[in-house]
């Protein structure tokens, strides 16, 4: 059947000024007027999508960090690493100070080696993809994507053989791959609040499998049984899950005479917190996803973060070691930068576009930050 297109420019919540319209959905339907798919459009993607400026934002960092080490230190302490990670926290600062320099992140070899990597990620098209409704399998393209990334680094490995570089290759792909995966799920946050919000839109049908496409992409591609069920029970699996992802983790959260930003985020001491991410895998505490007191902390926080990251792949933290470690360190960012997508949808549907500007920014995600 001939597919055509809609071209549903949603200045998201019908208002010009919004950034939302700044980031249009593209919805495809067949000659029936059935959705295909809804993927985010060309002119959402940073013109620059590449790992260039992750690069050139981790240089800088860098850069500060070294030439300001009571600053770095002082950041580095607001991560709370527990005890467990005391040790793999200090080797990792240790690397960033010691054994790799601003220069390492100019060499020509990394950068021709990451545009190759950048090339062969970008052939994968379920980065832009937000939904398929009738096609769940469209998502189950992405366990193509690991033996992909295995020839990557292991063409990579014989050219850049002068220590660290290759370590850096390493971290800044990962990066890049997770950066990603944040805007996919940063930009379908937003479209599940527009198909909770706005009834014109889309029929209840529509909802429904829109819902469940959605957290289907989200069940480990390592998951099969997991990914099977959501199959059976499709009519049903995106409400049960935004229930449960959403609905129960955010009821109670505001209360009346609360500055809120809908029903997930509200403002406690001058910093919007977010009810559906914790600060870490280990604290109960919720993430902030934006402090008014100093507009660039958020953003400061996650490139440190991110920076220390980088520093285990470099540092002698042997596996599986290393490997926890990092995945402590993806706590820090990853989850919140992920669900401050309904703040941003919130903030767009409300006029409040100079904050969302900010939300945006603190992602400290080169893909969806300008």
């Amino acid at each position: 059947m001939r597919i055509f297109q809609f071209l549903i420019f949603i200045a998201l919540f019908a208002t010009t000024t919004s950034q939302a319209a700044e980031f249009p959905f593209q919805i495809t339907r067949d000659t029936n007027g059935k959705i295909e798919q809804i993927i985010l459009q060309k002119k959402a993607i940073v013109s620059t999508e590449s790992a260039g400026e992750m690069i050139g934002e981790m240089k800088q960092a860098l850069i500060e960090m070294r030439g300001n080490r009571i600053q770095f230190a002082n950041l580095a302490e607001q991560i709370e690493v527990p005890s467990e990670y005391k040790v793999d926290m200090d080797v990792a600062n240790s690397a960033l100070m010691n054994e790799i320099t601003p220069k390492d992140f100019d060499d020509p070899k990394l950068h021709t080696e990451l545009a190759k990597a950048q090339k062969e990620i970008a052939k994968a098209p379920f980065f832009r993809l937000l939904a398929d409704p009738n096609h769940p399998e469209a998502f189950d393209e992405e366990k193509a994507l690991q033996l992909t990334i295995d020839l990557i680094f292991k063409a990579a490995h014989q050219v850049l053989v002068i220590s660290p570089l290759f370590s850096v290759f390493e971290g800044l792909v990962d990066e890049y791959l997770e950066a990603l995966m944040s805007r996919r799920e940063f930009y379908q946050n937003q479209l599940v609040y527009l198909v909770q919000t706005n009834p014109a839109i889309f029929s209840d049908d529509e909802k429904k499998a829109i819902l469940s496409s959605v957290y289907y992409s989200r069940i480990s591609i390592l998951r099969l049984d997991k990914r099977a069920k959501a199959r059976k029970t499709w009519d049903s699996y995106g409400i049960n899950k935004f229930k449960e992802e959403v609905t129960d983790k955010c009821d109670g959260f505001v209360n009346p005479g609360d500055v809120a930003f809908g029903n997930c985020f509200k403002l406690v001491e001058q910093k919007i917190r977010n009810r559906l991410a914790k600060k870490h895998l280990l604290s109960k505490k919720t993430a902030v996803a934006f402090n008014y007191d100093h507009h660039r902390s958020v953003r400061n926080y996650r490139i440190v973060v991110m920076l220390v990251k980088l520093g285990s792949k470099i540092a002698p933290i042997p596996s599986p070691g290393g490997t926890v470690f990092r995945k402590f360190l993806s706590s820090l960012y990853k989850p919140q930068r992920r669900s401050e997508g309904f703040l941003y949808a919130w903030l767009a549907d409300n006029n409040q576009a100079d904050l969302s500007k900010w939300v945006l920014y603190s992602s400290a995600n080169p893909l969806i930050s300008r």
